[in-house]
C-alpha cells in the first residue's frame, strides 16, 4: 500500500484528492500547507507527495526545494488550480526543480493510478535487482 502525502490548502479538494488515492489501495496523511507537510515527512516514510503550488506558510515551489534537498528519491506530483499562462508556468517550475509529474487541477483519477503504476513498476525492478 503506498503512503501518499497530500499537501494542498484548499480543504475540498483534499477531500477529493484523499478519497481517489484510496480508492487506488494508497494510505494517505494530509496538511494543509507545505510547512507543515515537509515536517510530517521528517517522521514517515512517503512514496508519493501530491502538492498543491498556491498555498499560505509555505508554497508548493518551496515545499519541493525542501524534499528535494532531503528527500531525493520520492515522487513529487505538482499541482494547479490556476489556469492563466503565467500561473501555470509555475508548474513547469515545478518540473524544473523536481517534480516528476505535473498537473492543472482538477486531477483524474487515471492521472494518479497510472502514477501508482510506474511506481509500483520501479519498486518490483528494484526488489529484482
Amino acid at each position: 500500500m503506498p503512503n501518499v502525502l497530500l499537501i494542498d490548502d484548499d480543504a475540498h479538494t483534499r477531500g477529493t484528492l484523499r478519497t481517489i488515492l484510496e480508492n487506488l489501495s494508497c494510505d494517505v496523511t494530509e496538511a494543509e500547507d507545505g510547512a507543515i507537510g515537509t515536517s510530517k515527512m521528517e517522521s514517515r516514510d512517503f512514496d508519493l507527495v501530491v502538492t498543491d503550488i498556491f498555498m499560505p506558510n509555505q508554497d508548493g515551489i518551496e515545499t519541493i526545494r525542501k524534499i528535494r534537498r532531503a528527500k531525493n528519491d520520492v515522487c513529487i506530483v505538482a499541482i494547479s488550480g490556476k489556469t492563466n499562462r503565467s500561473e501555470l508556468n509555475y508548474l513547469k517550475m515545478a518540473e524544473r526543480i523536481g517534480a516528476n509529474y505535473t498537473f492543472a487541477k482538477p486531477v483524474y483519477s487515471e492521472q494518479l493510478a497510472n502514477i501508482l503504476d510506474n511506481l509500483a513498476e520501479t519498486a518490483t525492478a528494484r526488489a529484482r535487482t
